[in-house]
């Protein structure tokens, strides 16, 4: 079980325990963690087993003849992700990188040091296993201006066909009158599975306003939406699960390594990327690439493994005594996310509007989502609800 948040001190562990007994007769382990069937060398060197690395393998070892290694620095996907509402005790654990920001001068005021967790997976599946499941594809202009800046294939109409093709979505409308949403892919997405009164009084708000209730992920985003989550049956649904279990069971060809921190990427005398050292179990190792290493290991892993093996601003890495592969200065910058605000409080009537973590221990919702995918959201929150005036 992974380390819990201190929040977990102030809940029934007992009942929690119970929870996470009765889900892994579930949880199957896949072929994953063989160390000692390591070989000198694969075609495609994985770096990263996160939301991108899980796909990248599973679409690689489709292929018999290529061989695919992927090294993943953290362990198996936690029994506990598998519930949505849980995902909080997963931050600052064995799950999570334990980033911080760097100290604000202006903001995050009410933080130790100015400074906020930075929640970053790490394990099987990655960030998927961790974050708050929320399924939104972007806007179209975006993929259009990429592929007006020189970037052919990506714009949006180019890149909605593997939208579909990767999803399973079940959310109520048909194949025949849906030409947003694919069905029977890996990753399954369910549509109005979280909601509350204030999710509710917001998107009534919304139509106050004048915007329309739209789908999250269909031809315009403009508008007020209850959320779309990578979920299967109620449950966390990541790429580990969508991806990277079937394709580890299913493929002899890949070879799936947990615990595996990559340290650096080797380079030949052309600059070639040829391999990568880890390591694992206080053991550094090595291991060579025949084709391709594929570097996926996330906004702030990815960056920081290109600076560690000396390819960045040519400044920056004499700083650190990093010798030069690559003078390149885009690496590690531009990087740019959203802000998340805790603390605010809504209410509705007399009604229930927000989380009251201690809820999700009741054991009537304990047993109501072990056997039915059913808890505190749906139980307290969506058949309850009465539309806000």
């Amino acid at each position: 079980m992974a380390r819990p948040m201190g929040a977990l001190g102030v809940v029934p562990t007992a009942l929690l325990r119970l929870l996470i007994t009765a889900l892994l007769k579930e949880v199957g382990d896949p072929r994953y963690d063989r160390p000692h069937d390591l070989a000198p060398d694969y075609d495609f060197i994985i770096v990263g087993g996160g939301s991108a690395g899980s796909v990248m393998a599973a679409r690689l070892a489709e292929e018999a003849g290529w061989r695919v290694l992927l090294l993943e620095a953290g362990a198996k996907q936690p029994v506990e992700s598998r519930v949505p509402a849980l995902n909080f005790l997963l931050f600052q654990g064995d799950a999570d990188w334990n980033y911080r920001s760097q100290p604000q001068q202006h903001a995050l005021k009410a933080y130790k040091d100015n400074s906020i967790p930075y929640p970053r997976g790490r394990g099987a599946g990655g960030s998927s296993s961790i974050n708050s499941m929320v399924y939104v594809r972007g806007n179209r202009r975006d993929y259009d201006q990429w592929e007006q800046l020189g970037n052919p294939g990506w714009g949006y109409n180019s890149v909605l066909k593997y939208f579909k093709k990767s999803e399973d979505f079940r959310g109520g409308v048909s194949q025949e009158s849906d030409g947003y949403h694919g069905f029977g892919g890996p990753q399954t997405v369910e549509n109005k599975k979280w909601n509350s009164t204030v999710a509710e009084a917001f998107v009534k708000a919304g139509q106050q306003l004048g915007y329309p209730e739209v789908d999250p992920n269909g031809p315009e985003q403009i508008g007020f939406s209850i959320i779309d989550i990578t979920a299967r049956n109620g449950r966390r649904w990541s790429t580990g699960d969508g991806y990277l279990r079937p394709a580890a069971l299913k493929n002899t060809n890949l070879h799936v390594v947990l615990k595996a921190h990559v340290l650096k990427i080797l380079f030949d005398e052309d600059k070639n990327a040829v391999g990568v050292s880890f390591e694992q179990k206080g053991k550094v190792r090595t291991v060579k690439a025949l084709k391709e290493v594929v570097l996926s290991a996330g906004a702030i892993g990815s960056p920081q493994l290109l600076l560690l093996s000396g390819v960045g601003p040519a400044d920056h890495l004499h700083q650190h005594g990093i010798p030069v592969v690559a003078d390149v200065a885009g690496v590690g910058q531009n990087l740019q996310d959203h802000p998340a605000v805790g603390g605010l409080v809504w209410t509705v009537g007399n009604r229930p509007s927000s989380v009251n973590f201690l809820s999700f221990f009741n054991p009537k919702n304990i047993h109501d989502f072990i056997h039915h995918a059913k808890g505190f959201q749906n139980n307290t929150w969506t058949d309850h609800i009465t539309k806000p005036n």
